[in-house]
């Protein structure tokens, strides 16, 4: 799989300094587009891969769809092998249990705090994603 280059504390510093400071991201973005395009992608493939180890309905989807590590594919060919979920192949085929990070929905109990985020997705249909 793809090694990053940017180390994922130094991202994660940045982070936390720029999500509290918009002086600060905003300064970023406008000089260093290039370091913002990197940390973004650096950021997208931590989730990918925390997904990939911690969620189980997102280990079992990967598997079901064939998803193959790439050693020596390009950053760009490994992002794009990488299937897409939607309601149909996802939400609706895993429980929410099983689309949270190991398997556990309620806090207590989890040894950890949980951020829910209800939305309404098609047809008044809600759909609880951590």
């Amino acid at each position: 799989m793809f090694t990053p280059q940017l180390p994922l504390k130094a991202v994660d510093q940045y982070k936390k300094l720029a999500y509290c400071n918009y002086s600060l991201y905003h300064w970023t973005i406008s000089h260093l587009p290039n370091a913002s395009m990197e940390i973004g992608k650096r950021l997208a493939w931590h989730a990918f891969e925390r997904a990939r180890k911690q969620v189980p309905a997102y280990s079992r989807f990967l598997a079901e769809q064939g998803f193959v590590d790439t050693e020596h594919a390009s950053f760009a060919e490994q992002f794009a092998s990488i299937p897409a979920t939607d309601k149909n192949n996802y939400v609706r085929v895993f429980s929410t249990a099983e689309r949270c990070v190991d398997g556990c929905i309620l806090t207590t109990g989890c040894g950890r705090r949980s951020r829910w985020n209800i939305r309404a997705g098609s047809v008044a249909t809600f759909f609880v994603t951590p």
